[in-house]
């Protein structure tokens, strides 16, 4: 294959998220049609939130002012609507955040592995039923996944080929902009020192002192940002927030995260060649042991909305019909042993590869935002799928083979596994998404519940 016809490949398969958000996400956006929890949270929360800092511009408050998040999102949209953006050009902005999430995830996965690889992991992205409701709704998480992105891909450079000039400036940069959007994704700013650190354990790092140093420096924009809200607000999120999500750690993200890995991840993982025989492997078998006793540690059953922390997601929905022991769920706890496993496996197949300390990277990074969101009292699906679904591709692509033309032998990359997995995400997402649409919305917060309201509109 020719140069020419090889960057004509590369751009076709870079598309396909863009055709999917122009075929699946586009015509909601412009018909209107509400019912799913996104719609809810866009109604009751997000738009009225951006109307109230839009009405405070020059010098809104950012005290109590009807967001658990930090204001980055609702401020953008807030200026878009004070110069005259109407509710669809302001839907179709946050639209395109997910948007470029999807499509800097398939440009990422791409670089480290292949375009087929990478499209396929984009579109994985866009299509879960979180970050498809945030596609189609105004929601705090298209930007932050197109900011958290853009933030991992600064730091599998710095696992890459070191400390450098260029991704200093965007690790520091990109993870300041998504802490100011969503403050629990502060984690991502310490993914270069992990970078770093996976770098000396694979004995990459000329200078290892120096790089930690810097990359520990790396830290401090971004603690000095998040910092000074919790200072504003007195604790990790506003006031009118601290007793649904700030009312003590939730011990089952990590768990919850670990059992997305065991389903999701797993698919993803399949497309190496050596995956299932490195599932057979030491480090499998020790990955699942941990995880599963891990997660008989922590309850894990479903314990519904409104008083619940356990709920709100595709996984949980099917935990809460199946059996549940002691309050641990069969489900959570049988795919956090699969979860091990495959980060046993993907351990496995890293071991001596050229490239294992990119793959230590994005490993810890998991690991670091699953135990990053504990902090927040709900454990819901839309905060976990999306770091698995950028995280695992990421980590399982610069380990894949990459076909050329003169290594006519290496081994061929099954997409046929994670191409099955993107047809169920298709099938979950329309039969739990697209169907509700046209429907009632839920009823509004409970009268004791924090609910912004927005000044009247002229």
């Amino acid at each position: 294959m020719n140069d020419r016809s090889s960057a004509r490949r590369v751009l076709l398969l870079g598309l396909l998220p863009v055709v999917a958000w122009i075929v699946l996400v586009l015509p909601v956006v412009l018909s209107g049609l509400v019912g799913t929890p996104s719609a809810w949270d866009q109604d009751y929360f997000h738009r009225p939130v951006i109307y109230i800092l839009s009405a405070g511009l020059p010098f809104p408050s950012f005290v109590d002012y009807g967001s658990a998040t930090t204001p980055g999102y609702h401020l953008l949209l807030a200026v878009l609507d004070r110069i005259g953006a109407d509710d669809l050009t302001l839907r179709l902005v946050s639209s395109l955040f997910a948007l470029g999430a999807s499509v800097v995830l398939a440009r990422v996965v791409t670089r480290l592995s292949t375009p087929e690889f990478g499209a396929m992991s984009g579109l994985m992205l866009l299509l879960s039923p979180c970050v498809l409701g945030a596609a189609i709704h105004l929601s705090t998480d298209a930007l932050a996944l197109l900011l958290l992105t853009l933030a991992l891909a600064a730091g599998i450079d710095i696992a890459r080929d070191g400390i450098a000039g260029n991704s200093v400036v965007r690790g520091v940069v990109w993870s300041c902009a998504v802490s100011m959007v969503r403050q629990v994704l502060l984690w991502s700013a310490g993914v270069p020192f992990l970078a770093i650190l996976a770098r000396v354990c694979a004995k990459s790092e000329p200078r290892p002192w120096r790089a930690l140093v810097i990359t520990g420096l790396m830290n401090v924009p971004a603690i000095l940002l998040v910092g000074g809200f919790v200072l504003l607000w007195k604790g990790l999120v506003p006031p009118g927030f601290r007793i649904i999500h700030s009312s003590g750690l939730n011990p089952a993200a990590p768990i919850y995260a670990l059992a997305l890995v065991g389903c999701w991840g797993a698919v993803v993982a399949a497309a190496h060649p050596r995956f299932f025989a490195a599932l057979c492997s030491r480090a499998a078998v020790i990955g699942a042991l941990v995880g599963g006793a891990c997660a008989l540690l922590v309850q894990s059953s479903y314990d519904g909305p409104h008083e619940g922390i356990r709920w709100g997601g595709t996984l949980w929905t099917i935990a809460r019909y199946t059996p549940v022991f002691m309050d641990r769920s069969i489900v959570i706890v049988t795919l956090s042993f699969c979860g091990g496993a495959v980060i046993g496996a993907i351990l496995k197949l890293a071991q001596g590869h050229p490239r294992r300390a990119e793959c230590w990277t994005m490993l810890l990074a998991l690991a670091l935002g699953a135990g990053a969101q504990s902090f927040n009292s709900k454990c819901f699906e839309r905060y976990l799928l999306p770091i698995v679904l950028i995280l695992v591709p990421m980590a399982v692509a610069v380990l894949l083979p990459v076909q050329r033309e003169e290594a006519p032998h290496t081994p061929r990359i099954r997409l046929r596994y994670p191409l099955f997995g993107l047809l169920l995400l298709i099938g979950i997402s329309t039969a739990d998404f697209y169907m509700r649409l046209g429907r009632e919305n839920p009823p509004p917060p409970l009268p004791h519940e924090f609910r912004p309201i927005a000044p009247p509109r002229n």
